[in-house]
């Protein structure tokens, strides 16, 4: 199984629109933590527990350092996960990002310009 397929299979049974109610676990890392409230904050939940969406997130960032662009992976997210919108797919991939793997962000389209 590929790691595209994997993607598929873990934001489909992790991901769900509704409220967060899941705990976190005692022994979560900071990420996971602050990846958890920023994804609350935005009504993004997961039916499989706080686990699933770490789990996910993850994945997400695999496939970006397999090459894929940020875009086409919140597309991949947004196909596997039919209660999520495109607009909020590409919300968990920029946490996912933020959380676990900063060096995959875009470059900003502002970079290199200077303000006067």
């Amino acid at each position: 199984m590929n790691t595209r397929t994997l993607l598929y299979l873990a934001a489909a049974g992790a991901l769900a629109v509704a409220p967060l109610v899941a705990a976190t676990d005692a022994h979560a890392d900071t990420n996971d933590v602050a990846f958890l409230a920023v994804l609350a904050d935005h009504g993004i939940d997961s039916g499989n527990g706080a686990g699933g969406l770490i789990t996910a997130g993850h994945a997400v960032c695999r496939e970006l350092g397999a090459g894929y662009p940020a875009d086409d992976v919140a597309a991949m997210v947004a196909a596997a996960n039919p209660k999520l919108t495109l607009s909020d797919a590409g919300y968990f991939v920029g946490a996912s990002i933020a959380a676990y793997c900063p060096s995959s962000a875009p470059a900003s389209s502002h970079a290199g310009t200077e303000v006067a």
